[in-house]
């Protein structure tokens, strides 16, 4: 969750706030502040620096991702809303290793790497039932998708290079 006052593992605050909107908490949306329309965004830039002894070349790696777009007002007095899109997942890593070639005990050296994710757009609706109780509900559709890719080197076993793609397309509400 990226709203006001969440935490680590998607621990949030279950509160009601006149000036934010609270994606894990759409009850508490009919308690937004009268004449009031939020808007947010959000997103993050990553740069990494490796460097060391086993690495010749410093090597950079810059990441930028959107994060979220959100809407929200109070369209009566006991009834407010949010929309908006947001990140969902995200999947971004590189790796080498060894694999085994089954009958042998010979390994082959394996690159990995996978990239893609998952966004949500959501609609929420709040209902106000009296002073201190209301009810929300949150209606989301999620698309995306994600590609894993496996590279062999190995000129004794399968020529040069082998590269393996699979790219998983998802969408459902």
């Amino acid at each position: 969750s990226y709203a006001y006052g969440s935490g680590m593992a998607g621990a949030t605050l279950s509160l009601r706030e006149g000036r934010y909107i609270l994606d894990a908490n759409p009850a508490s949306l009919p308690f937004l502040d009268d004449h009031f329309f939020a808007m947010e965004l959000s997103g993050s830039f990553e740069s990494i620096n490796y460097v060391g002894d086993a690495i010749k070349n410093p090597i950079r790696s810059n990441q930028a991702q959107f994060q979220r777009f959100a809407m929200g007002t109070k369209f009566t007095k006991f009834w407010g809303a949010s929309w908006g899109l947001k990140q969902f997942s995200s999947s971004n890593y590189s790796l080498y290793g060894q694999k085994n070639i089954i009958g042998t005990g010979d390994y082959i050296t394996t690159y990995y790497e996978g990239t893609g994710g998952l966004n949500q757009v959501f609609f929420s609706n709040g209902w106000r039932l009296g002073n201190n109780f209301s009810l929300g509900l949150n209606s989301s559709y999620i698309f995306g998708n994600m590609t894993q890719t496996e590279y062999l080197y190995g000129a004794d076993y399968i020529g040069s290079q082998l590269n393996t793609a699979n790219r998983f397309y998802y969408a459902g509400f």
